[in-house]
């Protein structure tokens, strides 16, 4: 049996999964801990009495490691043909799994992806075991509190005591994301909710496209890498852009003033970057999303930036995109140009591998940088940068 099914975007599964469980009426996990890394909701999830670590992805499916299924030896269930993000096909393995136990609340006979995405850079920085993906929420309530960092996941509505007053609509999309009711500069629109995704909020790249402004700030433009899908192969360069908001309301929240993620090409979205702002309830069982607010804080007004950023993929580290109308533009910087050192020191000494890309790259909270690197017709340049501001000065 083959299975077609885009990565982290699953057609042809059930929206609303059916919840195979082992103990009918104790259908809640209690609260579980978890670790938030790189706006990456991560979980301990027991598999035969071992515990592993989980990505918490409402845009995903459930998928486990190459390692764990040649650890446990989880018998086949078919073939997945996978088509990532980029449009690389790849069929990949799909195995039964018995037992889960997230929390309190077992699971059982799931039918999992089996996939090498944790052993690549930078997937592998995470140390993960695999994902949950939406077809563990059928049926129950999410919630995510990165206050406290715990997450839950319920069919008795009255364990979380939410108030209508943080209430907003749910609908599920086509490719079975939570979409999330939305007022973004005044006009109402459903948005999916992907918790895999870091973003706080990003638009479609077709909808920022076609934004016009008297203000060449309050759209900025970006070319190089930004997906390197499953298969890492045949990456395209494109053009994504940030959009400076005036207004987005979340349920009774309010944000104003503030520029978008980069854009996505799919849709747009809201990530677990909301999780700094408020915690999150999604109920799929009766469609309703609650966001409460920690504060009044804000996302930044204004954005920062040399005008490019690095990459490693499977080589050394290059520029993976370059900001239009930059001084990093003006001097030629592109995607793709080979990165050798930043101020005279070797690129793999600053960017430290998995450290630096887990907690930001050092020189981005530099005020100056020089680049020294090689561009596609193989010609060396030292480059020096400042740091620019775009929005309010």
């Amino acid at each position: 049996m083959i299975r077609t099914i885009l990565l982290f975007l699953a057609l042809g599964l059930p929206l609303l999964p059916q919840i195979n469980e082992e103990h009918p009426g104790h259908h809640d996990t209690g609260n579980i801990p978890f670790e938030f890394i790189k706006n990456k909701v991560i979980i301990s999830v027991e598999i035969e009495g071992t515990s592993y670590k989980f990505l918490l992805d409402t845009g995903g499916v459930f998928e486990i490691s190459q390692e764990l299924q040649n650890k446990m030896q989880f018998e086949e269930d078919g073939e997945a043909n996978i088509s990532d993000i980029n449009k690389q096909k790849v069929n990949l393995e799909m195995v039964l799994v018995p037992q889960i136990k997230i929390g309190k609340w077992k699971f059982i006979n799931r039918t999992a992806i089996v996939t090498d995405m944790t052993d690549k850079f930078p997937y592998s920085c995470f140390g993960l075991d695999g994902m949950i993906g939406r077809d563990f929420f059928g049926r129950a309530l999410l919630h995510l509190d990165a206050s406290k960092k715990i997450c839950r996941l319920t069919q008795n509505p009255a364990a979380l005591k939410l108030s209508t007053a943080h209430r907003t609509n749910l609908r599920i999309s086509n490719r079975g994301l939570p979409d999330v009711l939305l007022t973004i500069n005044g006009r109402k629109e459903y948005v999916e909710f992907d918790s895999g995704s870091g973003d706080f909020f990003s638009y479609k790249t077709k909808t920022a496209k076609k934004k016009t402004f008297e203000n060449s700030e309050d759209k900025l433009a970006f070319t190089g890498i930004f997906s390197f899908g499953a298969t890492m192969k045949s990456i395209p360069t494109n053009t994504r852009y940030r959009i400076k908001l005036d207004e987005l309301k979340m349920a009774k929240t309010t944000f104003s003033d503030f520029y978008s993620d980069f854009s996505k090409l799919t849709a747009s979205r809201i990530g677990a970057g909301i999780l700094h702002y408020g915690a999150v309830t999604v109920d799929y069982r009766h469609l309703s999303f609650y966001f409460v607010p920690f504060s009044d804080a804000q996302p930044a007004h204004h954005y920062d930036s040399f005008g490019f950023d690095i990459a490693k993929i499977t080589g050394p580290y290059i520029i993976k995109w370059v900001l239009e109308g930059s001084e990093a533009d003006k001097a030629g910087i592109r995607s793709g140009d080979i990165v050798h050192k930043i101020n005279d020191i070797a690129v793999e000494e600053v960017a430290k591998g998995c450290e630096g890309y887990l907690n930001g790259y050092a020189f981005k909270e530099w005020d100056q940088v020089k680049l020294d690197i090689t561009d596609a017709s193989g010609k060396a340049r030292s480059i020096q940068l400042e740091k620019q501001r775009w929005g309010k000065k």
